[in-house]
């Protein structure tokens, strides 16, 4: 079982760096400094800010940033989970068999059999969704379709 903190800066609203906290769990994790790589497998937990992703793999791709020193990684640029994928905020529940999340520009994007349910009430299911978490606004793409269930009172 692996278990990990990394704190990373992010940008908030007004632009100004922020550090957020990320928690990271799996079963079995390995590590390539050289390429700036972490491969999380089996029972991928990983917790940002009020969002929550689960998947069998996930690879987070570190970046270097200008104050490092040339040895050391401390900037996640991009997390991708495969397998399983499950991504939660609020009462919103999304699954899907790809999910990108780029985090400078605070956007995910899932692929393959996405599904949305949003409480109990609603439901949407499409090929891909793009989710900008700066505006609050998705973007579905190919054969998106929704059920929702209305209280009709007479």
């Amino acid at each position: 079982f692996v278990f990990a903190k990394s704190s990373i800066g992010a940008e908030n609203s007004i632009d100004q760096n922020v550090e957020k906290e990320i928690i990271i769990s799996s079963e079995s994790a390995s590590f390539d400094q050289k390429s700036g790589l972490i491969i999380l497998k089996e029972k991928v937990h990983l917790i940002f800010k009020n969002m929550i992703f689960k998947s069998d793999e996930m690879t987070l791709i570190f970046e270097k940033t200008k104050d490092a020193p040339p040895h050391k990684m401390s900037q996640i640029r991009k997390i991708s989970a495969e397998g399983n994928v499950l991504f939660q905020r609020e009462d919103q529940i999304i699954t899907s068999n790809l999910a990108t999340f780029f985090l400078k520009k605070n956007k995910v994007s899932l692929t393959g059999n996405v599904k949305i349910v949003s409480g109990e009430k609603a439901g949407i299911t499409s090929e891909k969704m793009i989710i900008d978490l700066n505006s609050g606004t998705s973007n579905f793409i190919g054969d998106v379709s929704s059920s929702i269930l209305l209280e009709i009172k007479n």
